[in-house]
């Protein structure tokens, strides 16, 4: 029944987001719509949105000479974070953000991947390592966006995740039964690890838990301040490299109009997709710079963690990379190590190669463009 009612959501949606283009069509003193969708279920003011999806519609629109021009619906107005998926295949909207851990029976490798999170504390060069291993290096990983009738064009990852409450949660000691905001997952695993608590609830609930002491902290970037309000909540901040999240496909197509395109629509897509990974990346970086700046003028501390408190984190890495490999084999992901260590080794090539661009994300985003998406063929990628 659920399963059920799911559908018959997305079939309404896709029925009164028709009669909204007739009736914009067919208004006199109207623009005609635009004739593809983008749906994104996260805010306006989001990474995703400013520094990718904003930037990456319009460069495309200019670029095909306004073939390729898109209606942009932020913050869940058409399709939800976990409808997203489905909605994409169904042709509900045309591209979309997904979170690939919201779905891990249809996209194992994505939950491979937030299993991962904790391997990694770099934005840029993760997020660029997870791109390349996904367009180019992992068949499995493209026979699952096939079969789930989408197409993935990149991955973007946040700045690292930090602790952020009301103490400064410098020791092990000091987060034991504390009650703990986490993303799930990998998260989840290290809370329990120290004796803390993890608990599951949207980024929605974040400003009430801590307000009303449901949460004693949360594990997020400090780069989403402002996105979740903490500044009345939050009077400290430790700076506990917790790993960055990048299990997602930033913007996805859908197959149908994927395969609608012509060849040269496909690589003017394909030709500007480093916004969408570098873009929203560097959009982090830029945003947790100006955040830490703003801190000591709120009033909030920011705090190191005890050496305690850092080697227990980097014990449970050592020790989570076996849980990771059981995980994904459950999953039916054979030979993960491999995966593993082609990850590492892709973080490590980008930590080179952008070594000589320090601060000049254009320059990065042009090294992503030739190593990755210029690669591609067009005339087959994603069919």
């Amino acid at each position: 029944m659920h399963t059920k009612n799911k559908t018959l959501s997305g079939a309404l949606k896709k029925f009164l987001f028709s009669c909204l283009l007739a009736l914009t069509i067919a208004s006199p003193g109207t623009a005609i719509a635009a004739k593809y969708t983008a749906a994104v279920f996260v805010g306006p003011y989001h990474a995703v949105v400013n520094n990718g999806y904003k930037p990456y519609l319009e460069q495309i629109k200019q670029a095909s000479g306004g073939e390729l021009d898109f209606n942009l619906y932020p913050g869940g107005a058409l399709l939800g974070a976990r409808e997203t998926l489905s909605g994409l295949r169904d042709g509900v909207a045309d591209i979309g953000f997904i979170v690939s851990a919201y779905h891990p029976a249809e996209l194992p490798y994505g939950s491979l991947l937030a299993d991962m999170a904790l391997m990694a504390n770099s934005t840029l060069e993760t997020s660029a390592a997870v791109t390349e291993i996904l367009m180019l290096d992992c068949e499995p990983c493209q026979q699952e966006f096939r079969r789930n009738g989408v197409v993935y064009l990149g991955s973007y990852a946040t700045t690292s995740y930090n602790l952020i409450g009301k103490q400064p949660y410098q020791t092990v000691k000091s987060l034991q039964g504390k009650r703990v905001r986490t993303p799930g997952g990998a998260w989840d695993r290290w809370a329990r690890a120290i004796g803390a608590t993890p608990v599951n609830v949207p980024t929605s609930e974040i400003f009430e838990g801590l307000n009303r002491g449901a949460l004693d902290l949360v594990l997020i970037p400090t780069a989403d301040f402002d996105a979740y309000n903490l500044w009345d909540v939050a009077t400290h901040v430790t700076n506990l490299p917790t790993g960055v999240f990048f299990s997602s496909s930033t913007v996805t197509a859908g197959n149908d109009f994927w395969r609608s395109l012509s060849t040269d629509q496909r690589a003017t897509m394909l030709s500007h997709a480093a916004q969408t990974s570098i873009g929203v990346s560097s959009g982090y970086v830029s945003m947790n710079e100006k955040i830490s700046t703003r801190l000591a003028n709120k009033g909030i501390r920011v705090v190191e963690p005890a050496k305690g408190l850092m080697d227990a984190l980097d014990t449970h890495r050592s020790n989570d990379r076996k849980v990771i490999i059981k995980n994904a084999k459950e999953r039916g992901i054979k030979n993960p190590e491999a995966f593993l260590e082609n990850f590492e080794s892709k973080v490590a090539k980008y930590q080179k190669l952008f070594a000589d661009a320090e601060g000049d994300y254009d320059a990065k985003q042009a090294i992503v463009q030739r190593e990755i998406y210029d690669k591609l063929d067009p005339k087959t990628y994603g069919l």
